[in-house]
């Protein structure tokens, strides 16, 4: 049986800038949204797959983080396999400082 994804707010507030952020500075909606999209599909594939991706350990605060680059971007998550759960925390630009969200 899949997972299923659940998105956090701050992820979603970050789909939403990422979007307005390229949209804006490159012109292109549409880009902006087969972005979106791209992030979006790669996410669905957790569903199936939601340990894929290996663990982050650097500090206990953080077992169980995962992260997911995609294009030059990473998927912070974590799996709930009690409730069947991918929590999707943040959607952030690869060059970000991880450490300061987590």
């Amino acid at each position: 049986m899949n997972y299923s994804i659940r998105y956090s707010s701050e992820a979603l507030f970050e789909l939403k800038k990422l979007k307005e952020y390229i949209s804006r500075n490159f012109d292109s909606p549409k880009a902006a949204q087969n972005q979106v999209n791209r992030i979006t599909k790669a996410v669905s594939t957790l569903a199936i797959f939601p340990k894929i991706h290996r663990e982050r350990r650097k500090t206990p605060k953080e077992n169980g983080m995962r992260i997911y680059p995609i294009d030059n971007y990473l998927i912070l998550y974590s799996v709930d396999d009690d409730e069947r759960v991918v929590n999707i925390s943040h959607v952030i630009y690869g060059k970000r400082d991880i450490d300061s969200l987590i």
